[in-house]
């Protein structure tokens, strides 16, 4: 069989997946698993190679396509390199290929070069590599963008493959032109092997097909609401910091500042103050790090509040939406909806401890002044407050500058420092199902145990072959994180005047909020609604398509993701449809559905891509209704998804008999 060559535009985290996913098949071969077709047309994935390549992130452009799918903002390391990729990354015309929120998360060229002048250099570049298929992996949004290469396509006779929601093989006029050149299209809006969209077309369609009726249903495809607003939070503003309440102080910018979204959030973007702020995060290393706070945002709910108490007595009061974090078998931070959490089960992750530097003296040490002698110091010489780690003050300091007005407080205060009474400070870890398979313990009741000494993990970790995840446990038991059981949950009732509070920070999507790691809302894309307009049209017609009968557009919410392509986050979409069975009897669900995106999108552009050679070889043009209908969310022509996948089979068959 001949290769698969192959161009993309857009050299994003979506793409970095597709190219490591396949390098990772070829290095294990009896692996089969996630592959929809082993072959197409006799092509198996080991005949794609990519080519050419096209972005505009300044750090990318002029780099080994092999080296910038590791580039910054890429996050995808499934292997250490890859085999398939060869040629440097050209510069693609900027257009409306970035929005103004986003621009400095990927940092784009400075463009010198006019529109003309980049697509004659692109000609030259697919003619010179032999390009036969371009792959569109533009951010969604990308309008001009996307039909200034699907017309670079048709001028040098290449197979279009369209992963973004702007409409191309489903618009009559392109598929047209394409039909008209002999070339195929595949498109609009790549569908996802396990996303959102399809499951919850699935679901749709099993409804109506067992006769019952659906009333209303919604797609969210952003994980989180936000905290109270009484929730206390360490900011660092002009380099001062201070502990103040997240509402009070988020309340003070929003009347001249604010920008208020079609779904009524007010946002402040920090950029628009006069001050400069940061928040605490955790790292990739579980340190506790500083980080800009990028927008700070409010709004009114009217569902239930949790309150969530640790067997520490730290407690949070936060929307069943929003996501803590806990610790996954791998040692990674894994954010889950404080709704699915579980009494005496959970283990949520928390700051071990918080430093308070700039700002010791200005403390308010009123409500703790009762508590000084329950915890005594720590091993660093500070005074330990109970329930109340986060404040580490120095004791000497505080005993020479600040002390206590009632002269027994400060006796028992001096009485501590003299004896140096130290608090015992061992660690624990939730005991992972991995650290339990990796050590054969003879003693019964270590796989009953909930938690583990951290010590003993770190006297144990040579026992661990795999060098990351050694480092990785290594660094859950050193780092700045502990893990606390979840004692209490408890739902607050609220109303319509229940305003909550969050915050956008970059790049860990977490900050530490009353002394709980919490998620954070990624809202760059958020502020330009009119970029996701036609992926909102894309994702409601992809489920409206499986029903008996249309809802009206008050009764159904498909809302686009708020996710950015190229960052590569996961995708965490709650699916909600309500409905009425047998006897008029009315009925609900719910789910939850949290996946990787690259992988997601990788798994089906690979079908497309062989989909696109087979119907080259061909000489078939134009829309290729079946692959279409089966790989994305709005295709030409929608079909049920067991039928389109029948159709696909079929015209595969149909075009791989010579």
């Amino acid at each position: 069989m001949s290769r698969i060559k192959v161009g993309v535009i857009g050299v994003g985290n979506c793409f970095a997946g597709l190219v490591q996913g396949i390098e990772y098949y070829k290095r294990n071969k009896k692996q089969k698993i996630g592959l929809m077709h082993e072959k197409i047309g006799g092509y198996g994935i080991e005949a794609i190679d990519f080519v050419s390549s096209w972005d505009v992130g300044e750090n990318k452009i002029g780099k080994p396509l092999s080296e910038a799918i590791y580039m910054e903002p890429n996050m995808v390391d499934w292997v250490d390199s890859v085999s398939t990729c060869s040629g440097i990354v050209k510069e693609s015309p900027i257009l409306d290929g970035v929005g103004v929120y986003v621009a400095s998360m990927i940092k784009p060229i400075k463009q010198m070069k006019s529109v003309k002048e980049i697509e004659k250099e692109a000609i030259e570049e697919i003619e010179k590599t032999g390009t036969k298929i371009l792959i569109n992996y533009l951010p969604v949004g990308s309008q001009k963008a996307t039909e200034f290469w699907a017309d670079v396509s048709l001028k040098t006779g290449c197979a279009f493959i369209n992963c973004i929601p702007v409409f191309i093989a489903s618009d009559k006029k392109w598929g047209k032109k394409f039909a008209e050149k002999k070339l195929p299209v595949i498109g609009d809006d790549v569908k996802g092997q396990i996303g959102a969209t399809i499951v919850h077309r699935i679901l749709s369609k099993m409804c109506a097909d067992r006769g019952t009726v659906i009333d209303k249903t919604y797609q969210i495809n952003v994980g989180g609401n936000s905290v109270t607003g009484d929730q206390e939070i360490i900011l660092i503003v002009d380099g001062k910091t201070k502990n103040v309440k997240i509402g009070e102080f988020i309340d003070g910018f929003m009347e001249k500042h604010k920008i208020v979204r079609a779904d009524g959030k007010e946002i402040v973007i920090t950029k628009d103050l006069p001050q400069t702020i940061e928040c605490l995060t955790v790292n990739e290393d579980y340190d506790i790090k500083t980080v800009k706070v990028d927008a700070f945002i409010r709004h009114h709910i009217s569902e239930p509040i949790y309150e969530i108490e640790t067997e520490e007595g730290r407690r949070i009061k936060i929307t069943g939406d929003h996501n803590l974090f806990v610790l996954d078998d791998n040692g990674e931070l894994k954010n889950i909806p404080v709704k699915d959490l579980k009494e005496n089960e959970s283990f949520v992750a928390v700051p071990a401890s918080l430093t308070i530097e700039k700002e010791e003296e200005s403390i308010n040490l009123r409500p703790y002044v009762s508590m000084v002698n329950a915890e005594g110091i720590d091993d660093g010489g500070y005074l330990r407050i109970h329930n109340h780690p986060e404040l580490r003050i120095p004791v000497g300091k505080f005993a020479e500058k600040v002390g206590f007005i009632q002269p027994k407080k400060n006796h028992k205060l001096f009485k501590i420092l003299k004896n140096k009474r130290k608090v015992e400070t061992t660690r624990r870890i939730p005991n992972l199902r991995s650290l339990r398979d990796i050590w054969p313990v003879k003693s019964k009741t270590w796989h009953r145990n909930q938690t583990v000494e951290a010590r003993v993990v770190l006297s144990q970790l040579e026992k661990i072959k795999n060098e990351k995840f050694k480092e990785r446990i290594r660094q859950v038991c050193e780092g700045d994180v502990k893990f606390l059981k979840v004692r209490r949950i408890q739902k607050i009732s609220s109303n319509k005047k229940t305003m909550v509070y969050d915050i956008s920070t970059k790049p860990y999507e977490r900050f530490i909020c009353s002394n709980f790691l919490v998620h954070n809302t990624d809202f760059a894309n958020m502020l330009e609604r009119e970029r996701l307009q036609s992926k909102k049209i894309s994702k409601t017609e992809a489920v409206q398509s499986q029903l008996s009968q249309r809802l009206d557009d008050e009764n159904i919410y498909v809302g686009p993701s708020d996710f950015i392509p190229f960052l590569g986050n996961r995708k965490l979409a709650f699916i909600r449809i309500e409905g009425r069975m047998f006897a008029d009897v009315p009925f609900n669900m719910e789910l939850r559905l949290d996946v990787d995106d690259k992988a997601n999108s990788g798994g089906i552009v690979i079908d497309a891509i062989r989909c696109a050679q087979l119907a080259l070889d061909r000489g078939v043009g134009g829309p290729l209704v079946e692959a279409s209908a089966y790989l994305m969310k709005h295709p030409p022509l929608q079909m049920s998804d067991d039928e389109s996948k029948r159709k696909l089979d079929e015209w595969i068959k149909r075009m791989s008999i010579h």
